[in-house]
């Protein structure tokens, strides 16, 4: 097999720029101006007027094209002919400003000829000068705003007859952006080093991906703190129509940094697509060559030199390493080489050497063999042809199962196994995204309905009755679409988020149709949901999850039996996860997926069959570049708070003054901004959404306080909500949720949210004439054993 790098993949597909053309970019930079504080310098030189403005034009026309093209999500096409446009209609500005002024000018004065030279020259010109083609547009991205160019891999290649000729093109390909540069590029931005530099403090809680044990306690995070932890993804993307037989899955390698805050690292501009191909081509090839630039940068991250890169003008050396690898099931088991089908691998699980059988037996993972990276290797190496003793090889061997990748539920050596300080068992974590959503929260969902549809006589127009015309501002966006009767059967089809909101409303349609085991263990899955998707969590939780996934294992076998699947068994590996890598949000798909949004929308766009690969590799490259060229100081926190402004008032103007500046602790009068609605972290809130005030305490029997939002203002960068507050009235097992009223007597308070990146929107619910609200992450799931 030939593997062939080219070089600047954008540059070799468009044709080269004559010498003789004039590029702005290519102008030595004017220098800095001589200045002193009793001085003052002025400029006499036309030259040098007209040159700095050429740049600044220049430098704003780059950004225009390239916002329109990445931004708003145009072909190339359109953009040629906004630059055309654009182009024609100053050409015809010239010529009105050219007639005014020759009707205003005296002869004497002015010489009509100076101007006539002055618009002819003007008219040769565009303000895209430098930027105005694809080719100049990218090479200007790539000078001045560091934009790092993907590189084409050629795996093989094939003949092909075109006009006559025989040529040789590829065939087998992939491109990839070197992950050094950028790495390099990202630690550019202000608010990412800022990270780097100041981590939060360590704990006893689980926060962020650097709170677990792999991090904590690696040998370069303890040889060098605040070492690089890296999070890579990889995922089979289908961008193409669904009723062409033309193939366009895609497989994409994403990474992230584990050492930017959590609440910063939910944003998808913290995603970075290193390489991108077909999935054919990477099942192929078993990943290896398409990954190997990015494992090569890994190792040397992970050697004792590190990686020198160019911060500010500064070398500064790094260190760092692969914390884990996320995605889904079959995608990480192609990567791991481990068995890719759960459903029929004998051994199918890249933790343990559970079989098929003994799933629906075990449900605890002390009861089960994990896997290490000594068992691994010497797994591989009983594939590859050497002999291994019995003594030494606890899993014996049977008639049905007598070959070694069968026995192991391996199927190759993963290219991962290259890394240094990686252990293959341990760093595939379970994606909850995919193990809930799309699969058991799925299954459960329609067992229920299917049980209460079936057996109980529930009319399912009822229940889309109450799915249609379900009342919440906050999920509309989730609102789930009509069931049909064969989806009981053989899935939902429904959203990951629309399986969210299905499962919380559930409880609140079949409460009168359905039998109190089958709803009991319901709403234990619904509370195992919420303390997995919690944001701060103890070891002590962790113990807690263990008893409570048994629990539900144990019932659901017998109320299903032989319904029990491979994600089912997952469960029991997630208590270790937390362990491990902290809380389970850190290790979802759930953003990742949101990048997955960017790119099929883009392919849609783009109706690219030709080399799809190639062109969102570009677009991803130049749109990353253009957004760190505008927002190096803020880069990640661009967008997390966007607050919608409703007018400025004196601070003393402000609803309840006195509560409001001794929240803030405000000793001096300034000015207040009222707020329409803030996006904060993710959700939006606005006036009249109920939210989280202070989280329950079942141990001390204390329920949790709710609040309704009346007003929401930012002063001194600072942003308070003023509240009415709600009356918790108690917990209801059967509906998973807690009743609450209005008092008769209205309180208003004021809450501080600034450091709170976490505030959690109520889902309400209105049941037989009482108030619920239903949590959907909750730390204290009111679990009884």
């Amino acid at each position: 097999m030939n593997v062939s790098t080219e070089q600047g993949a954008g540059q070799s597909l468009t044709e080269m720029a004559t010498d003789s053309e004039i590029d702005l970019i290519d102008l030595p930079d004017g220098g800095e101006e001589l200045s002193d504080e009793h001085l003052v310098v002025e400029d006499a030189s036309d030259k040098g007027k007209s040159h700095a403005y050429a740049v600044r034009m220049q430098e704003r026309a780059a950004e225009f094209l390239t916002f329109i093209k990445q931004e708003c999500v145009t072909t190339q096409v359109t953009i040629d002919n906004v630059v055309k446009g654009i182009d024609n209609l100053f050409e015809l500005y010239n010529q009105f400003l050219k007639a005014r002024i020759f009707s205003l000018s005296d002869s004497d004065s002015v010489k009509k000829l100076d101007i006539e030279e002055l618009f002819s020259y003007l008219s040769q010109q565009t303000i895209f000068q430098g930027v105005k083609t694809k080719y100049r547009l990218e090479k200007y991205q790539k000078s001045r705003w560091d934009a790092v160019v993907p590189r084409k891999l050629v795996f093989s290649w094939k003949r092909v007859l075109r006009h006559g000729k025989v040529s040789q093109v590829p065939d087998k390909f992939a491109y990839y952006v070197d992950f050094l540069e950028q790495l390099e590029s990202f630690l550019q931005c202000d608010d990412v080093l800022y990270c780097v530099d100041h981590p939060k403090p360590p704990s006893e809680q689980f926060k962020s991906a650097m709170d677990g044990y792999a991090y904590q306690n690696h040998p370069i995070v303890q040889k060098y703190p605040n070492a690089l932890g890296i999070i890579f993804y990889v995922d089979d993307i289908s961008s193409g129509d669904t009723l062409s037989s033309y193939d366009l899955g895609l497989r994409n390698f994403l990474w992230s940094l584990a050492n930017v805050y959590p609440e910063l690292r939910s944003s998808v501009r913290a995603i970075h697509l290193q390489a991108l191909c077909k999935a054919s081509v990477a099942k192929d090839l078993k990943n290896g060559p398409i990954i190997q630039n990015f494992i090569d940068g890994i190792n040397k991250l992970s050697s004792e030199e590190g990686v020198t890169f160019n911060i500010k003008g500064v070398p500064r050396v790094f260190h760092g390493f692969l914390l884990f690898v996320v995605g889904d099931y079959p995608a990480l088991a192609n990567l791991g080489g481990f068995k890719e089908s759960a459903a029929f691998a004998y051994r199918f699980c890249r933790h343990c050497m559970i079989t098929q059988a003994e799933k629906s037996t075990k449900f605890e993972e002390s009861e089960v063999t994990l896997r290490t990276e000594a068992m691994h290797q010497r797994q591989l190496e009983v594939m590859a042809g050497t002999t291994v003793s019995d003594e030494e090889d606890e899993f014996e061997e049977t008639e049905q199962h007598d070959k070694p990748s069968v026995k192991y539920g391996i199927n190759f050596k993963s290219p991962l196994l290259q890394l240094k300080y990686f252990d293959l068992t341990k760093c595939l974590p379970e994606d909850i995204m995919h193990l809930f959503t799309e699969g058991i929260l799925e299954t459960e969902c329609r067992f229920v309905l299917d049980h209460a549809v079936s057996a109980k006589g529930l009319p399912l127009n009822q229940v889309n009755f109450i799915l249609k015309n379900f009342s919440c501002e906050n999920v509309e966006i989730d609102r789930p679409s009509p069931i049909e009767p064969q989806h009981l059967k053989n899935g939902l089809r429904q959203t990951s988020s629309q399986i969210l909101t299905i499962s919380s409303l559930l409880p609140f349609i079949v409460i009168k149709h359905c039998d109190s085991e089958t709803l009991k263990n319901f709403i234990l899955l619904l509370k195992i949901l919420r303390l997995c998707l919690s944001h701060v969590l103890t070891i002590d939780h962790v113990s807690l999850l263990k008893r409570m996934i048994k629990k539900y294992l144990m019932k659901f076998v017998i109320l299903y039996p032989a319904k029990i699947t491979a994600k089912h068994h997952f469960l029991i590996h997630l208590p270790t996860q937390i362990v491990l890598f902290s809380v389970l949000t850190e290790q979802w798909a759930m953003r990742f997926e949101a990048f997955h949004a960017i790119l099929k929308r883009l392919s849609k766009i783009l109706h690219n069959a030709k080399n799809l690969p190639f062109s969102l590799m570009m677009r991803m490259s130049s749109l990353q570049a253009y957004k760190i060229h505008l927002d190096k100081s803020n880069f990640l926190g661009k967008g997390a708070v966007k607050p919608t402004v409703k007018k400025s008032l004196p601070l003393a103007e402000v609803p309840h003054y006195e509560k409001v500046v001794s929240c803030l602790k405000l000793n001096e009068d300034c000015e207040a901004v009222q707020l329409s609605r803030l996006k904060w972290y993710g959700p939006t809130f606005s006036q009249g959404d109920n939210i989280l005030v202070t989280p329950s305490s079942s141990s001390n029997n204390l329920l949790p306080q709710f609040g309704t939002v009346v007003e929401i203002f930012c002063i001194k960068e600072r942003y308070v909500v003023l509240y009415r507050q709600l009356e918790t009235i108690c917990y209801s097992h059967d509906l998973n949720a807690y009743r609450f009223d209005s008092p008769k007597d209205v309180c208003f308070e004021v809450m501080e949210i600034t450091d709170n990146c976490n505030l959690l929107q109520l889902l309400t619910v209105k049941h037989d004439g009482m108030n619920y609200a239903v949590l959907r992450r909750d730390s204290d799931p009111w679990f009884e054993d």
